[in-house]
């Protein structure tokens, strides 16, 4: 596959950003302050060409974006997961119409929102969360009746050049998993995958390369995984099923005790929020150049923001998330990636999958200086 052209129509685009701060859906960028994520409506996806009142740009390669471009086959339905590879490609799994998930795909999007192709699991199932590795090895968790969670090696991985495809039949790595949706992560340094599910808790497998052998536990129960190799630290929601503990657990990376398990250092928990009140269905997510952790509770549909010491930071609120079955967050922390830092958020409030997109802000509002 050839990358497809990147070029834009800056004056549409500067006129739908323009009307898309008057509509009052986000701040002007001039009221942004340094550090603050705003919503970015040219990286955020549907899947198709439609203007909409929660994304009014549409995807690249639509006749107000040109130049025309292929798309997937039809817009994102019921939208559960979005992962970056290292370069900045972006993987959206979309469950599907079925409730079975036979209807499930995970479409590939260059780090410009390019669409490159489109995988659709086979056997058919509903892909519920994703991680790749530095090599492109994608890590699926599927709805099946094993509840497996499956490695795809690329048969095509040119990232940089927009080639990107999987036409190898996929691995079981792991079965008997929960049938809720649970958390993916990839430790950059290293390729480790960590899996964090409601029945087997966290478990951190080495490399595809190491044939993804088990390695270490971390004592946490749940559906949201993230690592930050910067800091040495793992973030895994505890939401332990029947019970009404809700909780993100941190553990050290550098600490193991006897039995091959991660020591506990800190916690994320329900007084660290104005509200008080934590729901069920956490997926996580770390920034690995701030240190700051954001948590998606798709059961009260919030999406929060914590500093690397577990402190409240802000919550998200310039639109309204949805994904009452779980929807994966992520943060772009690829090490060759244009969009460094990019928060990912899956949804599908209106029918319509969404993919959103947050910039971080990189500069404060203008000093108006009195007369």
């Amino acid at each position: 596959m050839s990358r497809i052209g990147k070029g834009r129509s800056l004056a549409l685009r500067t006129a739908a950003l323009a009307l898309f701060a008057l509509s009052g859906i986000i701040a002007p960028p001039a009221l942004a302050a340094e550090g603050e994520r705003v919503f970015d409506p040219n990286l955020s996806l549907i899947g198709g060409c439609k203007a909409e009142s929660l994304d009014p740009v549409e995807d690249p390669g639509c006749p107000t974006t040109p130049p025309e471009g292929p798309h997937p086959p039809e817009i994102f339905r019921d939208t559960r997961a979005v992962a970056t590879d290292f370069h900045g490609n972006i993987y959206v799994a979309s469950f599907g119409k079925e409730e079975d998930g036979s209807k499930g795909r995970i479409d590939i999007f260059d780090s410009s929102g390019v669409f490159i192709d489109q995988l659709a699991p086979s056997p058919p199932y509903g892909p519920m969360s994703l991680a790749i590795d530095s090599q492109g090895v994608l890590y699926v968790g599927g709805l099946t009746v094993g509840k497996q969670l499956y490695r795809y090696i690329p048969c095509v991985y040119e990232p940089e050049a927009g080639n990107i495809e999987y036409c190898n039949a996929p691995v079981t790595i792991a079965s008997g998993l929960d049938s809720r949706p649970y958390g993916l992560a990839i430790n950059v340094e290293n390729d480790h995958l960590f899996v964090n599910s409601r029945e087997a808790g966290v478990v951190e497998y080495s490399s595809a390369a190491e044939s993804n052998e088990e390695l270490r536990t971390a004592a946490a129960k749940g559906t949201g995984m993230a690592v930050n190799a910067s800091n040495d630290r793992i973030y895994a929601s505890h939401e332990p099923g029947g019970t009404s503990i809700r909780r993100i657990e941190i553990f050290d990376m550098t600490s193991v005790n006897g039995e091959d398990e991660y020591e506990k250092v800190d916690s994320i928990e329900e007084p660290a929020l104005p509200g008080g009140d934590i729901g069920n269905l956490l997926s996580v997510a770390v920034d690995e150049v701030s240190g700051h952790v954001f948590v998606h509770d798709t059961e009260n549909k919030k999406l929060y923001e914590f500093d690397e010491d577990g402190e409240f930071v802000t919550e998200i609120k310039e639109l309204t998330f949805s994904g009452e079955f779980g929807a994966q967050i992520g943060v772009d922390n690829g090490p060759f990636s244009p969009n460094k830092g990019y928060l990912y958020v899956p949804s599908h409030k209106t029918g319509t999958g969404h993919s959103f997109a947050f910039k971080e802000v990189t500069e404060g509002p203008p000093v108006v200086k009195s007369a």
